[in-house]
């Protein structure tokens, strides 16, 4: 929406308001592709950031995922990342204690192990 204000009453003609009119439909699709861009530029940088991650893994190499960049908290928003493998804690940024941690991976192994 875009306004105009004018101290005193103003007949704009015809002309000049279907110019403006056209103006913003066209400021609108500009604005519409540059949100379209920016999404895509987050999508490409995620995905790109998922296969790294995803080939560290394969590479049976769990423990990179926390130790070197990109990380895995490069691939979602979040304050902290905390791996549990082998026995060994790695964490990364505002995480619960060890002892949480463990309890949290018990709990999943106990209720969802043949997806975890």
């Amino acid at each position: 929406l875009v306004v105009c204000h004018h101290t005193n009453p103003r007949f704009v003609p015809f002309p000049l308001r279907y110019a403006c009119e056209f103006l913003i439909q066209v400021f609108g699709v500009q604005v519409t592709r540059e949100v379209k861009l920016a999404a895509q530029t987050i999508e490409k940088h995620i995905l790109q950031t998922q296969t790294v991650l995803c080939d560290m893994l394969l590479r049976d190499a769990p423990v990179a995922i926390v130790t070197q960049s990109p990380n895995v908290m490069d691939l979602v928003k979040c304050d902290g990342a905390a791996l549990y493998y082998r026995k060994k804690f790695w964490m990364l940024g505002v995480t619960p204690t060890e002892t949480q941690i463990k309890d949290i991976t018990e709990w999943l192994l106990e209720n969802h192990g043949e997806s975890t």
